[in-house]
Order: C-alpha cells, then sequence, then structure tokens
C-alpha cells in the first residue's frame, strides 16, 4: 500500500507503495493513477525548493524501491523537467553504487549545473545561512571528502548550511557575507556538484574518452543513475553511427540503472527516433532458453519451481510444446515476485538472504529446480529483446504509412511504450503569453539575386543526382519516404542565397569552389582539408568585412538592400515597429545569416550591445531578460537605465541553433525566424526559448503576447517560368521546399507524439479528463499481460482487436449485464461501466 508523507524534503518520496505492479499487466495503468496523488497539503514549504506534482511523480516513480527502470519526459518548455531529472537522482543517488551521469553538450553543461543548486538537497542551495567550520568537523566530513586540500585551505576550511531545527550558532545569511566568503561557498557548491555528477560530453567524444569510459570490461553505467539532456540530439548521433553509439549499447546493457531522458522535442528527422528513446528507457530484456529432453506442460514447469522456491526470482514463464522450449525472464534486479502469486513484485532488502536475479546462478537454480522434478534440460541459451525495433527501415514498415502520411497500428505503439514516457503541459494558461499563428513572410527575389540564385541550385542539382545514383546502388531502390529527405546537405548555398546575395564587385567564396580550385592547380595531390576550411574561413571574413566598409550602401535600408536582400528590409521595417524586445534566430551564424544582419543593424544606425566583462554572454542575457539584481554593482552603474522590460538598454536578441536549446528569455515580443529548417521542431524550439512558464509575467497583461515571423524567399511569376525551377524543383524556392519537408514531417510527428502523451505513465495522473488518456479493459484481478517481451511476436491492431471481448448489453431477472457471446459469459454491468473491470 502506497504512504504519502507529510512534509517532504525535495529528495526524498512521497508516494512509497510496497508492492508495484508490473508495467505489461492490464491494472498497471489504473494502478498508477490511484496510487499517486499529491495532496495540496503535500505543497507544505520544506527545506529549500517545493517540488512541484509532476517532478515529484517522476522522483517517485522512479525511486530506489521502484522496478522501473526509467522515464522520457516529455515537459512542456518552461514547467522544470531539468529539476525533475535533478530531484529524481537525488533521492536515488544515496542507494546508486555507479554514482550520477549526467550526458549533455558542452555548451549545455553550465546550464543544466546552474538548476542543480536549485533542485537538489538543501546544502547546494546557495541563499541560506551559512557558518565556516574547521575541515576536521564531523558536520564538514561528507563536504570536506569532496574538496581538494589546495581549496579547503584558501577558504579556511568548510562552509556548513543551518540544519532545520539547529541553534546556538552563529549563522549569517548568504547575501550578508562578503564577496571573498560568497565565492568560498560558491565553489565549494561547484566542488560538490563536480564530485556528484559525472558530466559526458555527447557531442565532443573522443575515442579515448570512449575508450577510458569502457577499460576493464566493466560497465560504467551498471548501478547508476543517468540523465541525458536534449536527448534527441544524443539519439541522431548514435543513428549516424557517431562516437556515442558504444554508449547506446552500453546503456541498452546495463543493470540495475536507472535512465532520465530529457527533451522538449523528442522526435525531429525521423518517427524511428521513437524507438532509440523507448530502448534506452526500457533496456533490453534478457530470455533464457531452456531446451527439454523429452515433454511437458506448464503445469508441472510451474510445480517445479513453486517447490524450489524460484518462482518468486522469475517474472516471466513460458513452455512451447511443439519445440519443448522453456523461456524464463527474470524479475529486476533486487525484486522479487510477491508470495501470494499475486504478479507484484518488491524490492528484497538488504538483511534479506534469499537469493534474487542478482545472483550469477540463478539460471543454473531454476534448471536445478526442473531436474528436481524430472523435468530434464538438454541445452540452455539466452536471448534479448527491445521494446521496439530500431532499424529504421523495420520500424515504418510496421508503424508509417508513407503514401496516406500516418501512423499506422497505432495501439500496439501505444502498448509497447506503456510505463516508459512521462507527459506534462502547464494546464494553467495565465502562466504563458499567447503566441501568435507563424505569420509566414514571402518575399520575392530581386534580379541579382535570382541570377546567383540559380548558379547555386545548378551546382546543388548536380551533387544531388550524384548522391541518388549512389543511394540506389546502396539499397537496390530508389529514395522513399521520410528517411531520404534528398539534398538536405547540398542545399545549404542555395539557402543561404535565398536570404542573402554579395553585390558583383565582392566575391563570395565557397568551399566547393576553391576544392574545385585546388584540383586544377595541383591534379591529384591529397589536400588538407583542415588547411582548405582555414582559408575559406579568412576569405568569407574578408568579403564580409569589405562589404561594410566599402560597399555599406548595399545594406542600407534606403540603399540597395532591397536588391540584395529583400528579406533583411522586411525584417527591419518589423523590428522597428517592435513594442519590445526580439529574439532573431538564423541557422547561419555569419556570412548570410546573424554575421551580416549584425552588420546591417550597425549600417542603418542600431548599435552592438558590448560589456568588457569576461562573463559577457551571462551578463547581457541578465539585461536582455530585465533581470539587473543579477548583475555586478559596476556593470548595473554602466548601463543608461535600470530596466529592459520594453526593450529600453537591449532590444535584439540574435541565437543560432545551440541557443535554440541552451537559454530562457523574458518579456521577448517578436520572435524572428530568418529561414525554416528541414524539421519544424527546431522553429518550435526557438519559439520556445521566447515563451515559457512565466516568461512575460513581469509585463502588463494586455502586453503578454508574443508574434511570430519565419521569413520564406519566393520567385516572381517570370522567375517561375525558369525550365529547370518550374519542372526540377517544381516551381520551389530552396526556401520554400525545406518549409514543406518541415511541414509534412511534422504532420506525422504531430501523431505520434499525440500518441505518446496519450500512452504516457502520468496521463490520468496529470489530466483528470480520462477520455484523453490511453486505457485498455479490465479484468477483476489486471494480471493479465497486454504486450509480449519479444517484439516481434506481439499482435498488430487488427489482431489484438480480434482479441478484445465485444459485449452486448442484456436484461434477465430485470438485473442488466454484458454479455460475451462468443464465449457466453456475463459480466457485472456496473463494475464495467464504473471502473472498467470485467466481473463475472
Amino acid at each position: 500500500m502506497a504512504q504519502l508523507k507529510a512534509n517532504p524534503k525535495p529528495e526524498v518520496p512521497e508516494v512509497t507503495p510496497t508492492m508495484w505492479p508490473l508495467q505489461d499487466q492490464l491494472r498497471f495503468l489504473p494502478w498508477i493513477a490511484s496510487t499517486f496523488e499529491y495532496s495540496d497539503d503535500a505543497h507544505a514549504e520544506a527545506e529549500g525548493r517545493v517540488l512541484m506534482d509532476q517532478q515529484k511523480f517522476v522522483r517517485d516513480y522512479l525511486q530506489h524501491d521502484s522496478p522501473y527502470r526509467g522515464l522520457l519526459l516529455l515537459h512542456s518548455l518552461g514547467v522544470g523537467k531539468t529539476c525533475a531529472a535533478i530531484a529524481a537522482a537525488e533521492a536515488l543517488r544515496p542507494s546508486r553504487t555507479g554514482g550520477v551521469f549526467v550526458m549533455t553538450t558542452k555548451m549545455l553543461h553550465a546550464s543544466f549545473a546552474k538548476e542543480v543548486p536549485l533542485c537538489a538537497a538543501p546544502s547546494l542551495q546557495r541563499r541560506q545561512r551559512w557558518r565556516r567550520v574547521p575541515a576536521t568537523d564531523p558536520l564538514a566530513a561528507a563536504t570536506a571528502a569532496k574538496m581538494t586540500a589546495k581549496m579547503l585551505k584558501a577558504h579556511g576550511g568548510v562552509w556548513v548550511p543551518q540544519g532545520r531545527d539547529e541553534e546556538g550558532q552563529e549563522y549569517v545569511e548568504y547575501d550578508d557575507l562578503d564577496a571573498t566568503e560568497q565565492e568560498g561557498i560558491d565553489s565549494q557548491v561547484d566542488a560538490i556538484i563536480d564530485a556528484t555528477f559525472h558530466f559526458v560530453h555527447y557531442n565532443g567524444l573522443t575515442k579515448e574518452r570512449v575508450d577510458q569510459m569502457f577499460q576493464g570490461g566493466t560497465n560504467p553505467f551498471d548501478g547508476a543513475v543517468v540523465i541525458i539532456d536534449e536527448v534527441h540530439n544524443f539519439v541522431s548521433r548514435v543513428m549516424n553511427k557517431r562516437l556515442v553509439a558504444p554508449l547506446y549499447e552500453r546503456l541498452l546493457d546495463a543493470v540495475d540503472c536507472k535512465v532520465i531522458l530529457l527533451s522538449g522535442t523528442p522526435i525531429v528527422n525521423r518517427t524511428a527516433e521513437l524507438a532509440y528513446l523507448i530502448n534506452l528507457v526500457q533496456g533490453r530484456t534478457v530470455i533464457h532458453v531452456l531446451q527439454l529432453i523429452d515433454e511437458s506442460s506448464m503445469e508441472a514447469i510451474q510445480e517445479a519451481l513453486d517447490a524450489a522456491d524460484v518462482s518468486r526470482m522469475i517474472q516471466e514463464v513460458s513452455y512451447e510444446p511443439s519445440t519443448r522450449r522453456v523461456r524464463v525472464v527474470f524479475a529486476p534486479v533486487g525484486f522479487e515476485m510477491s508470495a501470494d502469486n499475486a504478479g507484484m513484485v518488491h524490492r528484497v532488502r538488504d538483511d534479506d538472504e534469499r537469493p534474487t536475479s542478482m545472483t550469477s546462478t540463478s539460471i543454473e537454480r531454476v534448471t536445478r529446480a526442473l531436474g528436481d522434478a524430472h523435468i530434464r534440460v538438454k541445452a540452455r541459451n539466452s536471448m534479448t529483446a527491445l521494446p521496439l525495433p530500431d532499424d529504421v527501415d523495420d520500424f515504418d514498415a510496421h508503424f508509417v504509412d508513407w503514401e496516406q502520411g500516418t501512423i499506422v497500428n497505432p495501439v500496439l505503439l501505444q502498448r509497447r511504450i506503456v510505463g516508459a514516457v512521462s507527459s506534462y503541459s502547464l494546464r494553467d494558461k495565465t502562466f504563458f503569453a499567447s503566441v501568435s499563428p507563424i505569420n509566414i513572410v514571402q518575399v520575392e527575389m530581386s534580379g541579382l539575386q535570382f541570377v546567383k540564385y540559380s548558379q547555386l541550385r545548378y551546382e546543388e542539382r548536380r551533387r544531388e543526382r550524384n548522391v541518388q545514383r549512389f543511394q540506389v546502388r546502396a539499397r537496390g531502390r530508389k529514395p522513399s519516404g521520410e528517411v531520404d529527405n534528398l539534398g538536405q546537405v547540398y542545399r545549404t548555398f542555395s539557402l543561404a542565397a535565398c536570404t542573402f546575395v554579395f553585390p558583383d564587385e565582392i566575391t563570395r567564396p565557397f568551399k566547393f569552389q576553391m576544392r574545385q580550385k585546388l584540383r586544377e592547380d595541383y591534379g591529384d595531390v591529397e589536400v588538407d582539408a583542415g588547411e582548405v576550411d582555414r582559408e575559406y574561413e579568412r576569405t568569407l571574413e574578408l568579403a564580409t568585412r569589405r562589404l561594410k566598409i566599402e560597399m555599406p550602401d548595399s545594406l542600407r535600408m534606403e540603399g540597395t538592400l532591397a536588391v540584395h536582400s529583400p528579406k533583411f528590409l522586411a525584417l527591419l521595417q518589423y523590428l522597428q515597429g517592435s513594442p519590445g524586445p526580439a529574439l532573431v534566430y538564423s541557422q547561419f551564424r555569419r556570412a548570410e545569416g546573424l554575421g551580416l544582419l549584425a552588420s546591417t543593424l550597425d549600417v542603418n544606425g542600431w548599435v552592438e550591445f558590448r560589456l568588457e566583462d569576461p562573463e559577457c554572454n551571462r551578463l547581457l542575457l541578465n539585461i536582455f531578460n530585465n533581470e539587473f539584481d543579477q548583475l555586478p554593482r559596476a556593470t548595473r552603474d554602466s548601463l543608461p537605465t535600470e530596466t529592459n522590460l520594453h526593450g529600453e538598454c537591449a532590444r535584439v536578441f540574435m541565437i543560432t541553433a545551440s541557443g535554440a536549446e541552451g537559454i530562457s528569455l523574458k518579456n521577448v515580443r517578436q520572435v524572428h525566424m530568418i529561414e525554416g529548417f528541414w524539421n519544424h521542431n527546431r522553429l518550435d524550439q526557438v519559439i520556445g526559448r521566447a515563451v515559457r512558464a512565466r516568461s512575460h509575467i513581469d509585463l502588463p497583461e494586455a502586453e503578454r503576447h508574443v508574434d511570430v515571423f519565419l521569413y520564406l524567399s519566393t520567385f516572381t511569376d517570370d522567375q517561375r517560368l525558369d525550365h529547370a525551377i518550374m519542372h526540377i524543383d517544381k516551381g520551389l524556392t530552396s526556401d520554400q521546399y525545406v518549409h514543406t519537408v518541415a511541414m509534412k514531417k511534422k504532420h506525422l510527428t504531430d501523431q505520434v507524439l499525440s500518441l505518446i502523451r496519450a500512452a504516457s505513465v502520468d496521463c490520468a495522473v496529470h489530466d483528470k479528463d480520462e477520455k484523453a488518456c490511453f486505457n485498455l479493459p479490465q479484468t477483476a484481478d489486471g494480471q493479465e499481460r497486454f504486450r509480449t517481451t519479444e517484439f516481434a511476436s506481439d499482435l498488430d491492431d487488427a489482431a489484438y482487436a480480434r482479441r478484445i471481448v465485444k459485449l452486448v448489453v442484456v436484461s434477465l431477472d430485470n438485473q442488466t449485464f454484458y454479455l460475451d457471446r462468443r464465449a457466453g459469459i456475463l459480466y457485472d454491468y456496473d463494475k464495467l461501466k464504473a471502473e472498467n473491470v470485467l466481473l463475472q
């Protein structure tokens, strides 16, 4: 029975069941909905930060006593999924033998670490009362162990926070300490975080780093908590066979591991990415196969296991008479089945001497148990199973209809993911600014732009033909479907030309032209790719600098900007009319992207905001977000005003793709996306940087609105008559083509996300309208399984529907029943109507 503890610490679970159902049982979802209830009393303030209900659920669902391995947190932006992961890790950390791993990008490392003190144990929260004690003091022992001798000496000991009931000692508020003392606490907290969380940058791995992680033949993730931030980026690298692929494989095999995946946009390019996510959460299941010498029966096998007291170790056992094979799946490591055969599991206490599946001899004990009952085993082996196929073609064959652009077998997909996903969206819309639908700003190309665009598209088409021929040879078929978006890489040049083209007087360098020139000059001599890159960067920088210095009129609104960039002209006109701060995004950092936009703004009277400070980026973000209280006094004194609520100080904030994942902005009134991207998730991420929970709370209610603009270059009617444009490119610019591909992907992705949210483990916990949640008809005890361990043996939707009992309402003796005509069985009408339970 679950217990609800009052006034919990953030790192201590509130809901603590003693028995847990298996995730594949019919009763699993109803049990979750009735067990994980959080009363208003649970919001009573505890030490440190009070967690929200969706964060508490993640912590409690994954607690040490839970048999469940992990969760994909599909939580909307701004509702604290990072904090939920940290709170869960803190609750698990004391019981973990493998520590806590945080896999993230190098850029997002600092952002994640900044969240830890806000969501973890009180000892990591800076703004509280502290006192300094010698390193030898018993109060300091745990902290001192995580600090270097040099640090202990520099700070004169260890800082300890005031205990909840501690009196008689002199503690000082953090804000009342001098700068040196605050620095001591800050560095101490950082040291504890670094010692507690093992950060792995999955976008900067080297072979040496991977080999170091796996040295000795052990799995570093055994017994660990693993958090993967922005996991869609991790999965993308796995699917592209990058160096993270071995980490994926080790995570699938990790024993007694808890996995927490974070992403607001879990599916980016391919629907099959979902398979990798669910597989990471659930891991591989080991199936032991015993080949019997003689025929037997399931009854005899079960009796033998019961007699030897090994049934509790076994989660699933089956027998195939035709092959004389026994298949065994053990309970999760450290758990056993309930003694009353009710199909529930519980953790075996450390002082319990009964063997569990943690022992390496578990399958030997099963073999002996069968032998003692004269059921002889001829041979044994094992195999593994994943929840979903991670082969792209296999996944698509089961779940995607490319002709119709729809998801097929949706119930099968939902049954396979039940228990692996937590979904939450903030339902109180007062916390969010309203957002306009994306305004598509269609900007016709200038004549010069069309000429230069056409030249670049000619080169791209040639490359696309070569790639298509290669794919046909490699696959034996023509490209089709979502995974074959031909030319994504090779439209880079024409996409850039959709935004800006250089005047004829200044040559815009391109890498492919530089490589061609080198081949012409030197023949087959091998050329250093790094040298080409460096020369390209140098010449591109020179060209953009010349543009601003020698031909500034090409960037002026009243000059020839309409010739070189109709997009920039439209963008500047909107920026001039913005009622407040604006966010501008481009995937291109320099040249045709943010670099030339910055030059254009400069030429038209805008001023770049600069600070002479080593932490310039953080301070600029604070200024833009109107967080002047976070600035050093010297910085505040140097500013003309101490408000930026309406862009008085900093008006425009520009980001690329990395910024779309790493920052949170406040009070933004306009979002401008200079070009689209191959998946709509990127655009959603950009908008999500500007519109988050409480991001506009400081503005008057009437001003809590954000207008969103996406700029797409289009052809004029005359330009569209060009033969190649009309017949090969279907009359679409690269801007329009990319947007079309993105919208097709979005159509499929939206279907998948809707299915995921409905099948999320906490759907009925957070959404009291349970009609929106995935559910299955219940039996009296709910022990029946609704999915198989092996994906290949599970039923598609048509076959599964044939197994569903079809009932009609009948009246007998003035009583109402449901009748299963096929089986001739009557069921309790009221029980099924009220509780969705079949009771004879």
